[in-house]
């Protein structure tokens, strides 16, 4: 099948397994695909992917080889990763925490100020595109998106997060606007501090 170009300079020796390939791959920064020759057991990494090569005895395992880089966001951004950001994680009365850096607020566990974020389990994978409902996400504001996400692999769009609040005519308070990238098997989201602490990004297993 078509695999990145088999050069020399993008070889890093030898590999074991197709596995063994992609984990040198994962452990180096600057890799973004790699490509496992079983009949030499060559193992080549790439930064970028510009030229394609017909290989009949080549695997490229889990990693896509792309015509152009992904955006920079896709490889370097932060972790939401809290259960208690989940939608199906209801307030229990505690005290609130939100996604904020201001002195006076009490930062959620898993927030560490604006930036690139990347949901993962059990906070969930995404922000949900429908309501969570009240007291949903540990907190009264449970944030969640009136947009849809990025279709296209590698595109960036601007999306809309709402904030409940604790009463059923006011489902959208405090809007702010925040930015997703399509990474291909995950998106992340650039997020900024929310409105008030009593707000929090929810994450959803499914958008």
């Amino acid at each position: 099948g078509e695999t990145c170009s088999l050069q020399a300079d993008n070889v890093a020796g030898t590999a074991d397994s197709v596995k063994d390939c992609m984990n040198q791959c994962e452990a180096m920064a600057s890799c973004n695909a790699f490509t496992y020759n079983t009949k030499d057991n060559g193992c080549y990494l790439y930064e970028s992917c510009p030229e394609l090569d017909l290989c009949e005895d080549c695997e490229a395992g889990q990693f896509l080889c792309l015509p152009e880089p992904m955006p920079a966001e896709c490889y370097n951004y932060m972790l939401l990763d809290s259960p208690e950001r989940n939608v199906f994680y209801m307030w229990d009365e505690s005290p609130l925490v939100c996604d904020s850096t201001n002195p006076t607020d009490d930062m959620s566990s898993d927030w560490q100020g604006p930036g690139w974020y990347r949901f993962v389990p059990p906070a969930g994978t995404v922000i949900p595109e429908h309501r969570p409902g009240d007291f949903h996400c540990g907190t009264m504001g449970s944030g969640w998106t009136t947009d849809s996400h990025p279709t296209e692999t590698g595109a960036t769009k601007s999306m809309n997060v709402c904030f409940e609040a604790p009463a059923p005519q006011e489902t959208c308070v405090n809007p702010i606007s925040v930015e997703v990238t399509h990474c291909g098997l995950y998106y992340v989201y650039n997020l900024k501090n929310v409105p008030s602490c009593s707000s929090k990004y929810c994450g959803s297993d499914q958008k």
